[in-house]
């Protein structure tokens, strides 16, 4: 049975659905303003198969914007997109979505940002 990375997953739901980019790793300073909007999810998940159908996947959001109002915008945005994702997707199955975004500026860059984690069971897709 072959499961997908979730991290490339909640890129591929988040992608279409928000005016802001979504990387997978921090973006590269020579082809992206890191002073711009962006999401970045990473993977912080113990990657364990749960009852032999789900994957037990723990994501990271970091949310960044322009000044700490736009940012915290974009970061409620995001999660609430994620706490919905099981509406638009039968394959997931949300198990711990209270993790509410907080402020967590990049100190060295001086960069407003949001964090928080989403947690998650993923099965092969039905679609």
């Amino acid at each position: 049975m072959a499961f997908p990375d979730p991290t490339v997953t909640a890129r591929a739901y988040l992608h279409p659905r928000l005016d802001a980019p979504v990387f997978l790793d921090e973006p590269d300073s020579d082809t992206y303003d890191y002073r711009e909007p962006c999401v970045i999810i990473k993977d912080v998940g113990s990657r364990v198969l749960y009852q032999g159908v789900f994957l037990d996947a723990f994501l990271h959001f970091d949310v960044r914007g322009v000044s700490r109002e736009t940012c915290e915008t974009l970061a409620g945005r995001v999660h609430d997109l994620m706490n919905a994702w099981d509406i638009v997707d039968s394959s997931v199955v949300i198990q711990d979505g209270k993790d509410f975004p907080k402020w967590s500026p990049e100190a060295d860059r001086r960069v407003p940002a949001y964090e928080f984690s989403f947690r998650a069971w993923l099965r092969p897709s039905t679609k």
